[in-house]
């Protein structure tokens, strides 16, 4: 009696090896573009949350510079006044004023809301906040005023050098972007609350 041999085809030990080494090589691959995607998706959200609260900061002064005048009482000749830190914004004939400043230290954007019956009174005491998320990267900021000289002033009506629309240009540098922006004051010419 003949005994049938039959053979199995399986798979040799280097052809199990090679297989194995073909299939980690892939899933090395595989999860190496998958943390390439969540690392660039993680930084997009970043920038993206970055340039949210960039906005949200020039929002908010585009909308006081825009619905105010500048305080040219806080101009001392032709720089800022230090006691007024950046940039003061009258509203209601000047018995509101908002003033905004880089605090260096906190690397932080302040601001102080202050309130009068009357624009001849002084301005009562105000307690700084914070305008920027506490996690907010601010590395400087800086106000540019245009024209320097009152042009809401009497004694400059005959200059042509003060006769403009008041402007305000802020410049801003956050986490190694800069950004820059002029705002127009929108009231020019319909009141004077210097008088």
């Amino acid at each position: 009696m003949k005994k049938n041999r039959t053979t199995h085809h399986g798979f040799t030990l280097i052809e199990m090896l090679i297989s194995i080494t073909l299939f980690m090589s892939f899933l090395g691959l595989v999860a190496s573009s998958y943390t390439s995607l969540v690392s660039a998706n993680r930084k997009a959200k970043e920038i993206q949350n970055l340039y949210n609260d960039v906005r949200f900061v020039f929002d908010t002064l585009a909308s006081e510079i825009r619905g105010g005048e500048v305080d040219y009482s806080c101009i001392n000749g032709e720089i800022l006044d230090p006691l007024c830190k950046a940039i003061s914004i009258l509203h209601e004939n000047g018995k509101k004023r908002s003033m905004y400043t880089f605090d260096d230290a906190a690397k932080k954007i302040l601001v102080l809301h202050q309130s009068r019956t009357s624009n001849l009174l002084p301005w009562p005491p105000a307690s700084w906040e914070s305008l920027t998320p506490e996690k907010f990267p601010l590395e400087n900021l800086s106000f540019q005023i245009f024209p320097l000289k009152n042009p809401y002033d009497g004694a400059n009506a005959g200059s042509d050098e003060t006769q403009f629309q008041p402007s305000v240009t802020i410049e801003m540098a956050v986490k190694g972007f800069d950004f820059r922006t002029t705002y127009s004051s929108r009231t020019y010419g319909k009141q004077n609350i210097y008088e």
